[in-house]
């Protein structure tokens, strides 16, 4: 199970879903950086912005595309790292 990991999203920053290709834009106003994520990663994005708990997002993104949940969490815990390392997360 993942381990208890609190976090805020970032200050200024802004984000644009495309719904129809599964794609978002982060846009860190500060630094004026965009990043895009696709596929798993956006629904990872949208919950991590809800204060879902990281095994709450481990668990649904799982589900969603019927993968062991043991990798699920090795790549979402990386994803969270990534985001606190560019500044759009913060990790408390």
């Amino acid at each position: 199970m993942a381990k208890k990991i609190k976090y805020k999203i970032g200050k200024n920053v802004l984000t644009r879903v495309d719904n129809e290709h599964e794609a978002m834009v982060i846009n860190a106003s500060d630094s004026g950086d965009c990043y895009e994520i696709t596929g798993p990663a956006v629904r990872a994005w949208v919950l991590l912005t809800k204060g879902t708990a990281v095994e709450n997002i481990v668990s649904t993104i799982a589900k969603k595309y019927d993968q062991p949940e043991k990798q699920v969490e090795k790549e979402v815990l990386a994803f969270i790292k990534k985001m606190a390392k560019y500044k759009l997360l913060e990790l408390k």
